[in-house]
């Protein structure tokens, strides 16, 4: 039997909640579903996944523009529909979407927005998106948005942006023919209005939307959004226990020590630890190893894994999924510099500033 659905779900410290919507997920014949992992997550969703049929996972840059293109260049159906980890569908809304494929004039869609939640704080929330979807043509990521794959391909897919990818794709969507707006739920995890609030957080998503509306780039929106700053300094490594630093050993004249190798990056953690107003970055390789520098590290750090590839494409990739999180200056630094005066990253910040 020919694929009609491809569900892509883009996943990112979200596996309990990712295991959760597979188990509810009906299993289709004509159905497959493709999870998005970042790189550094790709080998623990793959050991989740492997015994599940019709289930296949798939490495990507962090962001969901750029892991939601990977999963659907990996889909085979007809349609492509864009679930996030922490949703539930019920089975009659796939049956919905295969109905749709008589109506040519419809290119895509998307579902009642609902969270699990009580109280009226929620209602009202769930009633300010129906009114936006209805007037507005303009559904959101979480209401699990779905699309002709033959169309998705003709626009290119997602921009693959720090922030607002969804409102950007919809709006190119939506020219090519109508939206569908199913009035069956998609239930949202309501986690993030319970931890920021829940007027803060829709205050916030509107300001966000309102911003870009107003032509502030996707960037700055997404430093806003997570609370970053415009500049980082990143340490680019190979954790110690894999070895490494041999040139360096050899200009010593002494043989390959991990201790030593730890004590050098440990020293050059504390060293950037006490550059002020930058955000702090590791670029780490294997994946796998993030815990071994989580234990040299204090305060709040980015944790991104090192693409394949010689040095210097591993460098131009680390800047890319750098510029990738909305940073606007970036220093890059070795793992073996204990004694890079601080002074001397703060001129290099100024001078790209320049």
């Amino acid at each position: 039997m020919s694929i009609a659905i491809s569900v892509v779900i883009p996943v990112w410290r979200d596996t309990p909640q990712l295991l959760a919507l597979l188990d509810s997920l009906p299993g289709r014949p004509d159905m497959e579903i493709v999870v998005a992992a970042t790189t550094d997550e790709f080998p623990g969703v793959q050991r989740e996944v492997a015994d599940r049929p019709r289930v296949r996972a798939v490495a990507a840059s962090r962001g969901r523009g750029a892991q939601m293109n990977a999963g659907a260049r990996l889909a085979t159906g007809d349609w492509l529909l864009f679930l996030h980890a922490d949703s539930q569908l019920a089975a009659k809304a796939f049956d919905e979407i295969v109905r749709l494929s008589a109506d040519s004039r419809t290119v895509g869609g998307a579902f009642r927005f609902t969270l699990d939640a009580s109280g009226w704080q929620a209602r009202l929330i769930e009633w300010g998106t129906a009114q936006r979807t209805r007037w507005f043509q303009l559904p959101y990521g979480d209401q699990g948005i779905f699309v002709r794959r033959r169309l998705f391909e003709r626009l290119g897919g997602f921009r693959e942006m720090p922030l607002m990818e969804d409102v950007e794709f919809v709006r190119r969507l939506r020219r090519l023919g109508r939206l569908h707006r199913s009035r069956l739920p998609v239930v949202t995890s309501a986690r993030r209005w319970h931890r920021d609030g829940w007027f803060r957080r829709t205050g916030q998503n509107w300001l966000l939307m309102t911003m870009y509306a107003s032509g502030v780039s996707p960037r700055r929106l997404a430093r806003r959004y997570e609370r970053r700053r415009r500049s980082v300094v990143a340490i680019l490594a190979r954790a110690p226990s894999e070895g490494g630093k041999s040139r360096l050993f050899q200009s010593l004249g002494i043989e390959p020590d991990a201790t030593l190798t730890t004590a050098l990056l440990a020293d050059t953690v504390a060293t950037l630890e006490r550059v002020s107003g930058l955000d702090r970055a590791l670029v780490y390789t294997p994946c796998g190893s993030r815990p071994e520098f989580e234990a040299l590290t204090t305060g709040r750090w980015t944790y991104l894994t090192q693409h394949d590839g010689d040095l210097g494409a591993r460098m131009a990739s680390a800047f890319a999924d750098l510029h990738g999180l909305g940073y606007e200056e970036i220093v890059l630094v070795g793992s073996d510099l204990p004694t890079l005066p601080t002074a001397l990253i703060a001129r290099a910040v100024r001078m790209l500033r320049t």
